[in-house]
């Protein structure tokens, strides 16, 4: 019985009419026919299908030119008849540059196409050896440039604005596992995303060159709908509960939104920033625990990150009727917790988050001027 791709690569040498009858497993997978590249179906699929052993526990083996068929008992498929590819039917550059372009993060494989007896034809195998734990979940998400992403509660799937071409940054939705294509859900320029509640997504997009609203639609992309009837200035966060939703509105006003409607809560008028061109390491000013029991607090002024606890069904805790408006304010919040860190990226508790750091390495360099 054949269990490896060493074992399946010495079956091909001895007789690769020997590969039939075998069984697909989670490290092989057979395919009659190439995959067309110049469609982007089949280079889903080829990402797909490449993601899908590289996230299992052993190198793993694509081979082209394998008709299969199904085993009723068991739902599986198995090597029926080979079909040897004719020359000029698979480019392995092509290949390659599908795999790099599609699937997040980088991966290599093998290409190789072993001959058969009596004819010119060959068959194709696409090897993709055991990666790294650190390395996986590998995604089929393109080439995506992503403007900004968020995971969903369930760490399954993924919404996100990507930067295309033509410089517009619509809304995507994909999964983790590569189990489906990504889909976009809206064409409308976003710059920040959330998961909400029930098959929601929030985003922060753009109406015009001057005005910014945050949208609602379904992860089906229907009923889209703005979430707030004025326009913000920023999108910091969706509470866990998906009933906030943290803004910056205007210049300076921090301020809270229940997705029931209502009037905003202003939570701070000290702390509002998107961090300009430092917005990718700027912690947001408000933002939620995964588990909803703290609210994070990103005082610039003070360049320390304030965890304040919650009470269980609430979002918010006791504020000043007028927000935060200065230091001690902040500091007089019920039991606060500080993050002396300028760009801490709180987690789950504030005890664990991250926080980048750089250094710079500098040199003498001499060069000859004619």
């Amino acid at each position: 019985m054949i269990s490896s791709v060493v074992e399946l690569f010495e079956e091909l040498g001895r007789d690769p009419g020997g590969l039939i009858g075998l069984e697909e497993a989670d490290w092989l997978d057979f395919k009659k026919a190439p995959y067309q590249l110049d469609e982007e179906k089949h280079c889903f699929d080829l990402a797909k299908d490449v993601s899908a052993i590289a996230n299992g526990d052993k190198q793993g083996v694509i081979v082209i030119g394998v008709e299969t068929e199904l085993i009723a008992s068991t739902m599986n498929e198995r090597a029926k008849a080979l079909r040897p590819i004719a020359d000029g039917f698979i480019e392995p550059r092509r290949i390659q540059d599908v795999i790099h372009s599609w699937v997040h993060p980088a991966l290599d494989v093998t290409v190789r196409w072993h001959p058969l007896d009596g004819t010119d034809d060959k068959l194709w195998t696409i090897v993709v050896d055991l990666q790294r734990d650190r390395d996986r979940p590998f995604m089929v998400l393109r080439e995506f440039v992503m403007e900004h992403y968020s995971l969903s509660p369930d760490g399954n799937r993924i919404v996100f604005a990507a930067i295309d071409e033509a410089g517009h940054s619509p809304v995507w939705l994909a999964t983790l596992d590569g189990s489906t294509a990504p889909r976009r859900l809206a064409a409308i320029d976003a710059t920040r995303t959330f998961f909400g509640a029930n098959g929601d997504v929030y985003f922060l997009g753009l109406e015009d060159e001057t005005k910014k609203f945050v949208y609602r639609v379904r992860e089906d992309g229907s009923a889209l709908q703005k979430a707030l009837p004025n326009p913000v200035a920023y999108f910091y966060d969706v509470s866990p509960d998906a009933k906030s939703l943290a803004v910056l509105d205007g210049a300076i006003f921090v301020q809270v939104y229940s997705t029931d409607g209502g009037s905003p809560t202003t939570v701070c008028t000290i702390c509002g920033a998107a961090g300009g061109e430092n917005r990718g390491i700027t912690p947001p000013a408000v933002s939620w625990s995964p588990d909803g029991k703290f609210l994070y607090l990103n005082l610039r002024a003070a360049a320390q990150i304030y965890a304040v606890p919650l009470q269980p069904g609430r979002n918010l805790p006791p504020l000043p009727t007028s927000g935060i408006v200065s230091l001690d304010d902040a500091a007089a919040l019920p039991e606060a917790r500080v993050i002396r860190e300028e760009r801490a990226f709180a987690g789950p508790s504030p005890s664990v988050y991250a926080v980048p750091r750089v250094t710079t390495h500098r040199n003498i360099y001499r060069i000859t001027v004619p």
